[in-house]
């Protein structure tokens, strides 16, 4: 066992773990690992986070003392069946912060913080929540996180503090830029300039990331996977080519800039595009579905336009898109719907759009997707 086997902290990431355990030691940390684990294997040239080595794992585990179920909870893949399906082993996944990792270079922001949380620390410590794109502000302070040190505008790599000629060893190592010894302690600190009911609503959503126990609204009956599946379809088609209109009138009503960089996805954009985004998605459903029906309404942005990510959407998405943006057609509700189809089936023995959209009046994509919604409710025909 280790003389200090530190506890992983709330929502800390496994990497920042590792980091820790080696500079509450006063070890630097390739020391650590490779001398006193007697670990050889990769380690800051791959996304550690994502799968760990098992071999890895089990020596963390004897010489900390940690269970493989607490050491996974650390992980990535912690989020399966949350946020993603199946976490990949390396390349882009959904709501995953692309780290850019080039050696031990890290090129691209795959870690954000919250420089009030950091200075909060007794011992500095990253939030697994940090490595997505969802969360673009700070579910405790509010602010917006940062990407990058504001001084040097070098990524995070808190990992080279305990490597190289200049290590730092100092137990408050994780809130000093390991480029330019930038103290985040003195980052100036934003928060957006909007009802405080969206913001709260915005700590909301993140904190039942966090959890195990909350769930988000009722839109998905507790299915969390499908409801982030289908958020990060609407930040798709929002920040996407084809959502111009409805930025306009988002950036209107709610009086913050929708300025997207052009082909990129939401991965990869700003922190600021990426937290005013999912504020104008936290207003949506606050008030879902008629609030993005209208928004809809007043942008002329019809079922067309989600052509694109259509097989993306989840039916709770999919069965408002059907219904309610078909251009030309009048809104039924599923009762109404299913009343049509009961009575053409005691009529007619068979069910088709074509009989369905001469009893309710309805166009030709109309009429298929109101039979859409009711077999996709578990209508059979």
């Amino acid at each position: 066992m280790l003389p200090l086997h530190t506890q992983p902290r709330q929502d800390e990431v496994f990497s920042s773990w590792l980091v820790r355990l080696a500079l509450e030691n006063e070890i630097p940390v390739h020391t650590f690992y490779y001398s006193l684990l007697q670990y050889h294997g990769q380690i800051w040239t791959r996304d550690i986070d994502r799968h760990p080595p098992h071999e890895l794992l089990d020596l963390i585990a004897q010489a900390t003392g940690q269970k493989a179920n607490a050491l996974a909870r650390l992980c990535l893949t912690s989020y399966e069946g949350r946020l993603y399906e199946k976490l990949p082993i390396t390349g882009d996944a959904p709501w995953l912060m692309p780290a850019g990792i080039y050696h031990r270079i890290r090129k691209r922001p795959g870690m954000q913080f919250c420089p009030v949380c950091l200075s909060s620390d007794n011992f500095p410590y990253y939030r697994k929540l940090w490595r997505t794109s969802l969360a673009a502000m700070c579910d405790i302070h509010h602010c917006r996180l940062l990407e990058y040190c504001p001084s040097c505008q070098a990524p995070v790599a808190f990992h080279q503090h305990g490597m190289g000629r200049l290590k730092n060893l100092r137990s408050d190592a994780g809130r000093i830029c390991h480029n330019c010894r930038y103290d985040f302690a003195d980052c100036v600190i934003a928060v957006a300039d909007v009802d405080t009911e969206i913001l709260e609503g915005y700590a909301e959503l993140l904190t039942t990331i966090k959890s195990d126990h909350l769930y988000y609204l009722d839109l998905t009956d507790g299915n969390e996977f499908l409801l982030f599946k289908g958020i990060r379809a609407l930040v798709g088609g929002l920040g996407g080519r084809n959502g111009f209109r409805l930025r306009s009138v988002l950036s209107a009503l709610l009086q913050i800039p929708l300025v997207p960089e052009v082909g990129k996805d939401f991965e990869y954009q700003s922190v600021q595009f990426r937290m005013y985004l999912m504020l104008c998605v936290v207003w949506l459903l606050k008030g879902w579905p008629e609030r993005f029906c209208e928004v809809c309404a007043e942008a002329n942005f019809t079922r067309s336009r989600f052509s694109e990510i259509y097989n993306e959407l989840p039916f709770w998405i999919s069965s408002v898109v059907d219904v309610r943006l078909n251009l030309g057609s009048t809104h039924h509700s599923y009762e109404e719907i299913d009343s049509a189809i009961k009575y053409l089936s005691m009529r007619e023995g068979s069910i088709c759009w074509q009989s369905l959209g001469m009893l309710m009046g309805l166009k030709r994509d109309s009429a298929k997707s109101a039979l859409n919604l009711w077999l996709r409710r578990g209508g059979r025909g």
